[in-house]
This record gives structure tokens, C-alpha cells and sequence, in this order.
């Protein structure tokens, strides 16, 4: 979690939860191996994925440029990634 860096000076909580149901179907991986993953595969399921998928555009009621990411979730490699803000 990390404070003020949010709309509003509220706080981002970035969480990675175990999920069985998020690993692959085939089998080829059954845990979460941070290791093995490296830090460019981790900031790809953590912040991009997420980001493509809740990204706001102006199409969205109170469009604010400066805060397009609203957060979310995105199942993976064994993984749950989550991306959130509050007070």
C-alpha cells in the first residue's frame, strides 16, 4: 500500500492473492513463482494488464484526464493481481 500517490491523495493497495482457478488450464503451472517470473513479466500482470482493462476515456461520466486508471483485477499465471484506491 502505498499513501497519497491516488486521486485525492488517497492511497493505492496493489495485491497478489494464490488463485487455483487462475492458472492455465494445461497444467504448464500450478503455483505463483515470483522468481521465475522476473520483475518485467510481474509489472506486465501488475500495472499494464490492469491498466488496458480499467482504463477510463472520455467516454466515462466526470472524465479526468489526469486519472484514467481506476483499478481492478486480472486473473493470471496462478495469480490474481489487484490494483485499488481508497480513502
Amino acid at each position: 500500500m502505498v499513501k497519497g500517490v491516488a486521486e485525492g491523495g488517497a492511497q493505492m493497495t496493489l495485491d497478489i492473492l494464490y488463485d487455483v482457478d487462475g492458472c492455465p488450464t494445461d497444467k504448464s503451472k500450478n503455483t505463483v513463482d515470483f522468481k521465475k517470473m522476473g520483475q518485467d513479466e510481474c509489472v506486465m500482470n501488475m500495472y499494464t494488464a490492469v491498466s488496458t482493462v480499467c482504463a477510463q476515456d472520455k467516454t466515462w461520466d466526470d472524465y479526468n484526464a489526469d486519472f484514467t486508471l481506476e483499478g481492478g483485477t486480472y486473473m493470471n499465471d496462478c495469480a490474481i493481481w489487484t490494483i485499488s484506491a481508497g480513502p
